[in-house]
């Protein structure tokens, strides 16, 4: 199959694990620390997107004494998760995809952002799915993978 005619629907991952705006950054922490995947989606109540957070985004946050691994920073970081929300910290001008959006159209946008991933939306802007260069590489490469 040329790359040509693969769609974003067909490459994304649709399991996608998201958060509210309301919840606290410790839950963030929480779930950086359980999963694999460094970006994580907010979704109001209907799931449409309203922004994005990356792992990146929350290491910013936190106190810069915490890679010496000092008790005080810890707990530092610690308040500041319990006490900043999700809308306080997440990135509200995302760029989405459609699942039918072709993905050299996903990779001109990879390039040109140097985004690492995208939410995938349906026509009401809900989430259907998120797009990163993982998912990209995977599809480039596993095939050939399998082959051997």
């Amino acid at each position: 199959m040329s790359i040509t005619n693969v769609n974003v629907g067909q490459v994304m991952t649709d399991q996608v694990v998201t958060i509210g705006p309301c919840e606290t950054m410790d839950k963030v922490n929480r779930i950086f620390e359980t999963e694999k995947f460094h970006h994580l989606p907010i979704v109001d109540q209907e799931g449409k997107v309203l922004g994005m957070l990356s792992k990146s985004d929350y290491y910013r946050i936190q106190h810069g004494l915490t890679s010496f691994k000092l008790k005080k920073a810890e707990e530092y970081n610690n308040a500041i998760a319990r006490s900043l929300l999700v809308s306080d910290v997440m990135i509200t001008d995302v760029t989405t995809l459609s699942p039918d959006d072709n993905i050299l159209i996903a990779v001109d946008i990879f390039n040109e952002n140097l985004f690492h991933a995208m939410p995938v939306v349906n026509e009401h802007n809900q989430l259907v799915g998120i797009l990163s260069i993982i998912d990209l590489l995977n599809h480039a490469y596993m095939p050939h993978l399998l082959l051997k």
